[in-house]
């Protein structure tokens, strides 16, 4: 019997986003779910509570910090590993994502590598 695939929810209200990240991490055998808004993002997570979300910060609707913050203040998800990605590259916005609790944030355009890298490590896959 083989082994159940890790649930990657990934959130981000670029098309282009959503799709290369779900192909790329799709090839390295994880089941996708994707959100492209903050409700549509809180919605999934309750349905389908996913092993890891890989989340923009700039959302329609609740924005990524926000949904961090609950998942992570909410005993039934705070154990998710959180990968934040943000355009935003100025300092001073980087200091206040490192605030969050999210398990590790990436600015765009980010390196696949690394995100499949950090995405191994925090599910506990990484040799």
């Amino acid at each position: 019997m083989s082994e159940t695939r890790k649930k990657i929810l990934i959130v981000d209200d670029e098309p282009d986003i959503v799709k290369t990240t779900s192909i790329m991490l799709d090839l390295e055998g994880y089941e996708i779910i994707a959100a492209v808004s903050g409700e549509d993002a809180i919605e999934k997570i309750r349905i389908d509570k996913p092993d890891l979300i890989i989340l923009d910060v700039v959302l329609p609707g609740i924005n990524g910090k926000e949904i961090t913050l609950r998942l992570k203040e909410d005993s039934r998800y705070k154990n998710i590993p959180i990968i934040l990605i943000t355009a935003q590259t100025q300092r001073n916005e980087l200091e206040k994502l490192k605030k969050l609790p999210a398990d590790f944030c990436l600015t765009k355009p980010f390196d696949s590598a690394l995100l499949t890298l950090k995405v191994k490590e925090l599910l506990g896959l990484s040799q």
